[in-house]
């Protein structure tokens, strides 16, 4: 008789947790009625600035045939923990393979999940301004390539690729002939009704603009007035991580970190197991935490000091070579 196994590899397994803010005035999905999706491979963890300020938001079209917008904008996100102080930073532009950046100042300071927007140049067109700017700036940006960097001084960048820059916080090359990105490649070529916008409303830094960024349409421009949205860190743990034999005993631990500078009190997380294995019992089960039919639900309060961590065991029950996605 052929013994199954279950083939559990880090290439194929992946992180399918939703979570939803039930009754929170921070965020927006939730106000939408809509839940907040992670997918990430295997003990990854949602990654976050080192200053926790990233760029959020790049449009060039402002203006041009067919926008909505009259203006071009650069949108910057907190996705840290405290407030932080941009006084004397600036957002620098340049072309696709430009060497030469123009500067817009900065001042004040971003609170934890709070957004900032830049306003940049006004074309012939559109027909709606943008909400209030937080900064003003005069830069024709290019509807479709080009490179931004947010810069801890107001001193111009020099280069055509100066991300090795000490001063350089961020740097988002956008567009298929942008030569300088962050990690594998630029995001793709906006347009003049397409914004690149960061995944996971700003969340999302795994310092790879090709993979960070979506193309969005119509632009999402958000300012200082715009709800705040905090940011929750997942990790996802599965082990054995070699092949578990039918029968075999599988371990679940499921973290959950928020980022926020406040407390949220009324979070709900789901996990729904694949069909190739049951559910057997709690190792570390948090209050609020319970499994109905396979699906394992948390619901509780979140808060900066206090991660929730829970852990679970699983047999195999599928068949010989599967391959499980969870």
């Amino acid at each position: 008789m052929k013994k199954k196994h279950l083939q559990w590899l880090n290439t194929v397994l992946t992180l399918s947790l939703t979570l939803i803010m039930i009754s929170t005035p921070l965020l927006t999905q939730a106000a939408q009625g809509e839940a907040m999706q992670a997918t990430m491979p295997m003990e990854q963890v949602e990654l976050l600035s080192t200053s926790g300020i990233v760029i959020s938001q790049v449009y060039g079209g402002g203006g041009n045939s067919g926008a909505y917008y009259t203006h071009d904008f650069i949108e910057l996100f907190n996705a840290g923990t405290v407030a932080v102080d941009i006084d004397g930073w600036s957002v620098q532009y340049t072309s696709a393979t430009g060497s030469t950046w123009q500067v817009t100042a900065l001042t004040g300071s971003i609170p934890p999940g709070g957004y900032y927007l830049i306003q940049q140049a006004q074309g012939s067109g559109g027909t709606a301004p943008l909400p209030t700017p937080d900064a003003i700036g005069t830069i024709a940006m290019s509807a479709t390539n080009g490179k931004v960097a947010l810069v801890n001084n107001s001193t111009a960048l020099s280069g055509s690729c100066p991300i090795g820059d000490a001063s350089v916080i961020d740097f988002v090359g956008f567009g298929g002939t942008a030569n300088c990105w962050e990690g594998t490649g630029a995001t793709a070529t906006l347009n003049n009704t397409t914004a690149a916008i960061r995944n996971n409303n700003g969340c999302t830094d795994t310092d790879d603009n090709a993979a960070d960024f979506i193309l969005i349409n119509p632009p999402t421009p958000r300012n200082s007035s715009t709800t705040r949205y905090m940011c929750v860190a997942f990790t996802k743990t599965v082990m054995p991580t070699t092949n578990v034999d039918y029968g075999g005993t599988v371990t679940y631990t499921i973290g959950l970190q928020y980022l926020g500078g406040i407390t949220d009190t009324n979070v709900l997380v789901t996990d729904t197991l694949p069909i190739e294995v049951d559910f057997v019992d709690w190792i570390v089960q948090p209050p609020g935490a319970y499994i109905d039919n396979d699906v394992i639900t948390w619901s509780g309060e979140l808060t900066i000091t206090t991660p929730i961590t829970f852990t679970f065991t699983a047999i195999h029950v599928g068949d010989y070579g599967d391959i499980v996605t969870n």
